[in-house]
């Protein structure tokens, strides 16, 4: 497991782990069977890559966010509470995380590298390629916003 840097807490360190998980239960939620089983394979295929992503912040959330994604997922599985709303608590944090500005950056160019890569393993076959769904398209681009705020 890869740790999180000493002066991040307890709690924070749970919303950064969270955060990889509930993108992935996002845009995951729209998608069809099959489309869903190639999104999960993306999924942990980034999760298991967490040792070579260059920001250390980043990287601890998706080892962390490996070990714990059960409860993660069980913790939203069936709640009123949408997980887009739990992401916007996320970047409340991000604004007051005791490290620099760039480890922020960094971490929040891993959700979005992560969120892509989601929603193009759910993508659809089209006479035009590969398509991203509507569903998925929007979501990429509130996901965007939301972590650009």
């Amino acid at each position: 497991m890869i740790n999180y840097p000493k002066q991040i807490s307890k709690s924070d360190q749970e919303r950064l782990r969270a955060a990889p998980v509930l993108i992935f239960l996002l845009l995951v939620a729209p998608s069809g069977q099959e489309a869903a089983e190639r999104q999960k394979q993306a999924f942990s295929a980034v999760l298991r890559g967490a040792d070579q992503v260059p920001s250390p912040l980043f990287a601890a959330a998706l080892s962390d966010a490996a070990e714990h994604y059960e409860m993660i997922r069980a913790a939203f599985a069936g709640r009123v509470l949408d997980p887009s709303v739990e992401l916007l608590v996320v970047c409340g944090v991000l604004k007051r995380l005791p490290v620099t500005s760039d480890e922020v950056e960094e971490y929040r160019q891993g959700l979005v590298f992560l969120a892509d890569a989601v929603a193009r393993a759910g993508a659809r076959r089209s006479w035009f390629g590969r398509r991203v769904s509507r569903e998925n398209r929007e979501l990429l681009a509130l996901l965007r916003g939301m972590l650009a705020a």
